[in-house]
């Protein structure tokens, strides 16, 4: 279970509905979700209300996703993409924030965190840029402990959860208990201990 979508289970639990989720290819989910075939998006950017406007946002932010330079061989402080420009890169197909910031640089696209991990391990690139808790969680089901996140963050990216339009009656509900569980702390307490479960799953 990811750790955003235990977050909401207990968001949820707390309006007296039960959450249940179903794992689609990124552009799919989309698709699915803003024609009203699935209730919602469990997080997505601020960005997608405007361009799926069937999508309703919840004010209050879920989460935020880092993305993080990861490296076997190098350790340096990260400034911002242009600094990548002597290394080979590997990066996932689909990672919109990478692939920007890869343009114009020496990259490889791949199909996901298994081979990346193999082109690093191996020599064949010198790093990636991935979301951090997802590539730690890889290179943990790998059995790979040689690569290291470097720091700090490229970029630190505010999520929020969204619901279909027809759901609309729900969203000031939800965005009560997310405000209230954040303002509390109880959400960064849930989320670090969803987080230590999730890296530990393996």
């Amino acid at each position: 279970m990811s750790i955003t979508l235990g977050l909401l289970k207990e968001v949820y639990k707390r309006i007296g509905i039960t959450v249940t989720s179903k794992i689609l290819p990124a552009k799919r989910a989309l698709i699915e979700s803003s024609e009203g075939r699935t209730d919602g998006e469990i997080n997505r950017v601020f960005r997608v209300g405007e361009v799926y406007p069937t999508l309703k946002r919840i004010p209050t932010s879920i989460g935020r996703n880092e993305a993080v330079v990861f490296s076997k061989q190098f350790n340096f402080t990260v400034t911002d993409c242009a600094a990548l420009r002597k290394y080979k890169i590997a990066i996932t197909r689909g990672n919109v924030f990478a692939t920007n910031c890869a343009k114009g640089l020496d990259f490889h696209m791949l199909k996901g965190a298994t081979e990346i991990l193999f082109f690093i391990e191996y020599g064949r690139a010198d790093i990636t840029i991935a979301n951090k808790l997802n590539f730690l969680h890889s290179m943990k089901k790998s059995g790979v402990s040689s690569i290291h996140p470097l720091s700090p963050p490229l970029a630190i990216v505010p999520m929020y959860h969204y619901l279909h339009e027809k759901h609309r009656e729900l969203i000031p509900k939800v965005d009560e208990v997310l405000r209230k569980m954040t303002e509390s702390g109880e959400l960064d307490r849930l989320r670090k201990k969803l987080t230590e479960e999730f890296l530990g799953s393996i």
